[in-house]
């Protein structure tokens, strides 16, 4: 009975006391995954700076959205990157369907180390930072660097880049010119079932040489434009006016040595014109010839494997795996489930891009290559 008069006494003293002790009383007792809030922690919270919304989202989609968000963080916070001394702020990014260019609606935090001049990205729905596109034989192509290996259980990329291009994925401009190291983590719903499918060789070669040869009837139509080929009767005539001419104003060995040079240098129209053209198309006969070689030794099975190369079909000069040649791929249509809201993650792109020199990058790197928990993100998947 005493004790039900004390807390009726500090209740009315200390209101707001009362009312906190019933909150963290409660809070101790539930922590779901997705609560929209950073989870308590000894550490401390890091600075939130103000969201960035692009094209109208409705409220719904955007609230479930920023769940998935607050609960990344709240992953990160608590258990990748514990570290206080790390100033670290972040935001959210927010894209509506409209500017999707897939079904999915793209979203993804944004971590800044400002001291450290590193970031730390976290993409939903979004597999851009990775990608860029190649036009073989007027098909558009994806390309992807190959991944490096798996780490954390999930597909590992990891490469040096600088920070000079201006994109949303840069870092903030202290950072520009530096090279940096990029270490990036795909993670899917099932890791059996590929985002993506390789372009095998096979079609790569006989894409691009049709490319060549389209490229090279192109030259050989231009070439006949300008170097029309005349009739036999013509061309024979005025051979014939030449040695007269030849022969009215030289004699002896004079004759025999000019009417030589001239037979050694004479040409027909069709001549001509197979010279210039095989001048003109060397190149692409060449590279035509390795294309044609590989297609014909390589084994069925070695022409099934990834196309990896460099650049245009025109600068082919042979496969590039283990060096720095980018996999033509195709999404793969069939990984995404059609059942589940636009704005669903459906797989996680995690980025961290960091200077190797600055002060205390390589512990933040440690921690979030030990620490960094896939299988805790790709449970967010499709929430």
């Amino acid at each position: 009975m005493k004790q039900f008069y004390v807390l009726l006494v500090l209740s009315l003293v200390f209101p707001r006391f009362s009312h906190a002790q019933y909150l963290a009383a409660n809070n101790r007792t539930i922590t779901p995954i997705l609560t929209g809030e950073v989870a308590g922690s000894g550490n401390p919270q890091w600075e939130r700076e103000q969201d960035q919304v692009n094209g109208h989202i409705s409220s719904a989609k955007l609230s479930s959205m920023k769940m998935v968000t607050s609960a990344i963080i709240t992953l990160l916070h608590d258990s990748c990157i514990s570290d206080e001394r790390y100033n670290l702020t972040w935001h959210g990014e927010y894209f509506s369907e409209k500017t999707s260019a897939t079904t999915q609606i793209k979203f993804s935090i944004h971590c800044n180390f400002y001291e450290q001049a590193a970031k730390l990205t976290i993409l939903a729905n979004d597999l851009s930072p990775l990608l860029d596109h190649l036009v073989v034989n007027n098909q558009h192509f994806l390309t992807i660097q190959p991944a490096a290996a798996v780490k954390n259980d999930y597909t590992f990329f990891e490469y040096r880049s600088n920070s000079s291009a201006t994109n949303a994925n840069s870092l903030p401009d202290a950072a520009e010119s530096k090279p940096l190291h990029s270490k990036i983590w795909l993670v899917t719903a099932d890791n059996h079932q590929l985002l993506y499918t390789p372009v095998t060789r096979r079609e790569y070669l006989r894409e691009a040489q049709m490319e060549l040869n389209n490229i090279k009837n192109v030259i050989l139509a231009d070439r006949k434009q300008k170097m029309p080929v005349r009739s036999a009767a013509i061309q024979e005539a005025e051979k014939k006016a030449a040695m007269d001419q030849l022969n009215s104003q030289y004699s002896g060995i004079d004759l025999q040595v000019r009417t030589k040079m001239f037979l050694n240098n004479y040409k027909t129209d069709e001549e001509y014109l197979k010279e210039n053209t095989d001048k003109e198309t060397a190149g692409l006969d060449n590279t035509l010839h390795v294309m044609d070689h590989l297609a014909s030794h390589m084994s069925a099975a070695q022409l099934d494997q990834p196309a990896i190369i460099s650049g245009q079909a025109t600068d082919f000069q042979g496969f590039e795996d283990g060096r720095a040649g980018k996999m033509l791929i195709r999404m793969n249509t069939t990984y995404f489930n059609p059942y589940l809201s636009p704005e669903k993650p459906q797989f996680f792109l995690v980025c961290w891009q960091y200077d190797p020199s600055a002060p205390m990058a390589d512990d933040i790197d440690r921690q979030i290559q030990e620490r960094l928990d896939c299988q805790k993100l790709k449970e967010l998947l499709g929430k």
